[in-house]
């Protein structure tokens, strides 16, 4: 597929802004969980860029200090939390990365990687947005690779290119059709006793009390409960991504 010139990617402050939204931490525990998650993705950074993209998105008002903690003789840690307008952009950004394929492959992969984050009808939004968008590059493609093949009789040797990006835009879209279906039968569900089995390490979802059942995101709507607002007797944290 021709992509042309896709804007940067801040793949830092995406990973970063996810994690604050299953819960408030500290930069070190936001490095580590971004490593431990986003390894692959985004190699090269450091952790001194990590803790700059902390610094920016308090600047723009995405994320807040929750409070300051100090351990024994430790020293005092920053604790951060993501404000509403974090939380927005964070779908924002996600949706944007889902619905346009011209941005490139690798902001589709950063956006299927968290599309736990999001739920249903804004995933499934998205991605029929990006369905559209393909079938009309594929239509173009094809038209294109018609024309160097009657007009100009290019032999088949040249046209290679052309016939890879097509077969690319064609399992893309087996692929998103492919997902939507899963998410409207909600085969992408979470188990719920797997759920239930990472409550018991300690970990948290995010509180979902009063959030209506169409913005309960993907990653935790497999349990009643907590799509609900009901019982939050132990706190759990929302599933990372593999």
């Amino acid at each position: 597929m021709a992509y042309s010139q896709p804007p940067r990617i801040d793949l830092a402050t995406l990973a970063v802004l996810a994690i604050l939204s299953e819960g408030q931490s500290h930069p070190y525990e936001i490095t580590h969980q971004v490593r431990v998650r986003y390894q692959d993705e985004l190699e090269g950074h450091t952790a001194r860029s990590l803790y700059r993209a902390v610094d920016r998105l308090t600047d723009e008002g995405l994320i807040e200090v929750a409070e300051l903690v100090r351990e024994g003789r430790r020293p005092e840690r920053t604790v951060y939390r993501i404000t509403e307008e974090g939380r927005s952009h964070l779908r924002y950004q996600l949706t944007d990365l889902l619905s346009n394929p011209r941005l490139g492959p690798q902001a589709f992969q950063a956006a299927i990687a968290r599309l736990g984050y999001l739920s249903e009808i804004e995933a499934v939004t998205a991605l029929e947005v990006r369905l559209g968008a393909l079938e009309g590059l594929v239509a173009h493609h094809r038209a294109a690779h018609r024309s160097l093949r009657e007009r100009s009789r290019l032999p088949r040797l040249f046209l290679l290119e052309v016939e890879w990006r097509l077969h690319q835009m064609e399992a893309e879209i087996a692929f998103v059709t492919a997902t939507v279906a899963a998410i409207r039968s909600r085969q992408l569900d979470v188990e719920e006793d797997w759920l239930r089995g990472l409550a018991q390490t300690g970990a948290a979802l995010p509180d979902l009390t009063g959030v209506p059942p169409e913005r309960v995101p993907l990653a935790v709507r497999a349990s009643p409960s907590v799509a609900a607002g009901g019982d939050r007797s132990s706190e759990k944290r929302a599933p990372e991504e593999s």
